[in-house]
């Protein structure tokens, strides 16, 4: 039997019964492509029985020889044990090819992130913008980002019920594992929020986050935006560094979210009234 639609009903089964986000099943929908594409680069039929453990293992090498890095084949490895896994729970098969293979060990490395220093770069850069909208927009994002830690994803979901500017709290509903938490909100982000506020425009969508047509805002923009000013806060940055600094949740090593509660430059710390605040980014009020 192919595999396309066996892996078809899988994703509807991700979607329906497990509840999983849009980008997971349009990540899990590329693994199951590029496998069945690689199948026939191979010279085998996309077919579930040709799949063994020899098979596998010649993908992992089919991976590796295209140039990605380990923790991308883990990653694909990841979403294709989870299908086989997914068929021998529905008793479609006995088998398992993936269960004596071993995901290649993950590079580890340092993680990049901005120093308090060019965090205060960073803004300054989104607020000197000659259009106003922009500059109190990209501001806001900028600023969830900075005392936040939160993911490109989560910014763009933010919701303006999600913003509680009286009780100076972010509420991240649904973020990543699909779990909702409770975010500190310090006084410079309250007030670069509340300054985007007044001038977001009237749209019939209650994202926080629009264009100047009041569209909800795409992940293109927050990758575009970051990137722009980065590379002011960083001279010399290149757009590599620049996104995977400010679009991946990076944020949070650099700040240090309440649960790490040491203090510092740019980092969180505990009132005797039993409130977190954030020391002030150099150069901010």
């Amino acid at each position: 039997m192919r595999i396309e639609p066996l892996y078809q009903e899988f994703l509807t089964y991700l979607e329906l019964e497990q509840g999983c986000s849009p980008l997971t099943i349009t990540s899990y929908r590329s693994d199951g492509k590029l496998f069945v594409e690689s199948l026939g680069d191979l010279g085998l039929e996309p077919q579930i029985d040709v799949v063994n453990g020899h098979v596998v293992r010649r993908y992992i090498a089919y991976l590796s020889q295209r140039g990605q890095k380990s923790s991308s084949i883990a990653r694909r490895l990841c979403s294709l044990r989870s299908f086989w896994r997914y068929r021998r729970d529905s008793d479609y098969t006995q088998s398992d090819p993936f269960v004596r293979i071993s995901a290649p060990s993950k590079e580890l490395g340092l993680p990049n992130y901005l120093s308090a220093q060019e965090c205060a770069a960073l803004l300054d850069a989104a607020e000197r913008q000659r259009s106003i909208f922009l500059a109190f927009r990209d501001k806001a994002a900028l600023a969830a980002l900075v005392f936040t830690g939160l993911r490109r994803g989560e910014i763009l979901s933010l919701r303006l019920p999600s913003l509680d500017l009286a009780d100076n709290k972010v509420v991240v509903r649904r973020g990543k594992g699909r779990k909702t938490r409770v975010i500190p909100m310090v006084a410079q982000l309250r007030d670069t929020l509340g300054d985007w506020l007044e001038v977001r425009p009237n749209c019939d969508h209650d994202f926080a986050f629009t264009t100047q047509s009041g569209a909800r805002m795409a992940a293109c923009h927050v990758s575009g935006v970051s990137t722009n000013k980065a590379v002011a806060a960083r001279p010399g940055a290149s757009w590599e560094v620049a996104r995977s600094d400010l679009t991946s949740g990076s944020f949070g090593a650099a700040m240090q979210l309440p649960s790490s509660r040491r203090q510092g430059p740019g980092r969180w710390t505990c009132t005797d009234a039993g409130d977190w605040e954030a020391d002030a980014l150099p150069g901010m009020p």
